[in-house]
C-alpha cells in the first residue's frame, strides 16, 4: 500500500475504535479482577486481550483487502452462515438453556455473530445490484428471504437478541436504499399489531424478561435481579462514579455477568456519568465517521455496507444501554468493543474494517461527481 493510499485512511474513525477497544479491556480487567470461577470471568481479561489481537488482525485484512471481492463471494458466505447456524443446533454447546457456541478447544464460536456479517455483504450485494430496477415491494420481498432462514434458525438456538439485530439491519438497510417511508410505515405498525402473536411462541424465560421490564420488582430474587442490581449499581455511581476497581455490585458479585451483558452498569457505577458520556461521545465519534464515509461511497455496494455497519453498531450499543437501563427488556446483546466475547468483537472489528477500507479502495474517477450527490443524502428513491 503506497503512502498516498495510507493517508486516506480515516484516523478519527481508527482512534475511536481503539479507545472503544481499551475502554473494554480496561472495564473487563476491573470487573473480573476478584473473579473466582469462569462464569464470574476469571480469565476473561487474558482471553480478550488475545480476542484484541486477533480483531485488530481482522480489522487490518478489510482494510487493505479491496472490499469488491466480496460481492462475488457473497453467496457463498450466506450459505456458510446457514450450515454453521444448522451444525450448532446438532453440535453445538449448550449453555444456561441456549444451544449458539462451537467448541473448537481453545475457543468457542457463536454462529450467530457472523451472520451479521454475512447478512450484511449478502443483502448489500443483491441490493446493489438491482437498486435501479426494483420496485420497493420487490426489495422488501427479497430482502425477506435473504433475512428468513437464519434469522429462524437464530431464534431456535435460542437468542432473541442476535435475531433483533438481524431484524434492524434488515429494516436499516431498506432505509438506506431508500424504500419510500409509507411502506417503511406499514411494515413497523403490521410488525408490533402482530407482536402478540409472537407471545405463544417465546419461551418461558423469554416472557418472564419482558414481564420483569414491564415491573423489575416482580421476581426480585429471581428474575428480575439483575435488573434491579444494575440500577443500584447506576445510581451508586452519581457524577464521577466510586473508582476503577472499586464497585460494591461488581466487586461482591451482586451484579451477575458483569463483564457481559451489564458490562455499562459497572461503567456507570465506577466511573459515574462521566464515564458514561464518555463511552457513549466515542460510540457518536464512530459512528459519525462510518456515515461519512457511507457519503463518499462511490458505488452503492460500498454506500450500503457502509450503512449496514452503522445500522448493527447503532442497534447493538442502544439495546444494550437500554437494557442496563430497564428502557428495554434484556436480550443477552454484548455492548460492542465493551463486553468480554470473541466472536462479536472479532465481527464488529472486521466491520469497522472494511468500512476503513471503503476510503483506500474508492474510485477517485467518479468520486468527486458522486460524493457532492451522496453528501444531500445517503438514499435514493427506488
Amino acid at each position: 500500500m503506497n503512502k498516498q493510499k495510507f493517508w486516506e485512511i480515516d484516523f478519527v474513525m481508527f482512534i475511536s475504535m481503539v479507545l472503544l477497544l481499551v475502554f473494554g479491556l480496561v472495564m473487563i480487567y476491573s470487573t473480573t479482577i476478584n473473579a473466582t470461577t469462569a462464569l464470574e470471568g476469571r480469565g476473561a481479561f487474558q482471553l480478550q486481550l488475545i480476542y484484541a489481537v486477533l480483531g485488530l488482525f481482522l480489522y487490518v485484512v478489510f482494510t487493505y483487502v479491496n472490499y469488491r471481492i466480496l460481492k462475488p463471494l457473497s453467496i457463498v458466505l450466506y450459505v456458510l452462515t446457514i450450515l454453521s447456524l444448522l451444525a450448532v443446533l446438532v453440535i453445538g454447546d449448550a449453555r444456561l438453556g441456549a444451544r449458539r457456541w462451537i467448541n473448537l478447544g481453545f475457543t468457542s464460536l457463536q454462529p450467530s455473530e457472523f451472520a451479521k456479517f454475512s447478512l450484511l455483504i449478502v443483502l448489500c450485494a443483491v441490493m446493489a445490484n438491482r437498486s435501479r430496477f426494483a420496485s420497493a415491494w420487490h426489495f422488501i420481498g427479497l430482502a425477506s428471504v435473504i433475512l428468513i432462514p437464519p434469522a429462524v434458525l437464530i431464534l431456535v438456538e435460542p437468542d432473541l437478541g442476535t435475531a433483533i439485530v438481524l431484524l434492524v439491519l434488515w429494516f436499516g438497510m431498506l432505509v438506506g436504499i431508500g424504500v419510500p417511508w409509507k411502506h417503511l410505515l406499514l411494515i413497523a405498525v403490521t410488525s408490533v399489531a402482530g407482536g402478540p402473536l409472537m407471545w405463544p411462541r417465546l419461551k418461558p424465560y423469554q416472557q418472564e424478561r419482558i414481564l420483569i421490564f414491564l415491573d423489575p420488582s416482580r421476581d426480585a430474587k429471581g428474575t428480575g435481579y439483575n435488573v434491579l442490581q444494575a440500577l443500584v449499581a447506576i445510581g451508586a455511581g452519581g457524577v464521577f462514579g466510586v473508582g476503577l476497581g472499586q464497585g460494591t455490585q461488581s466487586q461482591y458479585k451482586f451484579l451477575p455477568v458483569r463483564h457481559t451483558d451489564f458490562i455499562f452498569s459497572v461503567i456507570a457505577e465506577e466511573l459515574g456519568m462521566v464515564g458514561a458520556v464518555i463511552l457513549i461521545a466515542l460510540y457518536v465519534v464512530l459512528l459519525w465517521r462510518i456515515l461519512h464515509t457511507a457519503s463518499r461511497a462511490t458505488d452503492n455496494f460500498a454506500r450500503f455496507l457502509a450503512i449496514g455497519a452503522f445500522v448493527v453498531i447503532f442497534a447493538q450499543a442502544f439495546i444494550n444501554i437500554a437494557m442496563n437501563l430497564n428502557i428495554m427488556p434484556v436480550t443477552g446483546i454484548p455492548l460492542p468493543f465493551i463486553s468480554a466475547g470473541g466472536s462479536s468483537l472479532w465481527v464488529t472489528m472486521a466491520m469497522v474494517g472494511l468500512v476503513q477500507g471503503l476510503n483506500l479502495h474508492r474510485d477517485k474517477k467518479v468520486g468527486e461527481v458522486q460524493a457532492t450527490i451522496n453528501t444531500v443524502g445517503l438514499r435514493k428513491k427506488v
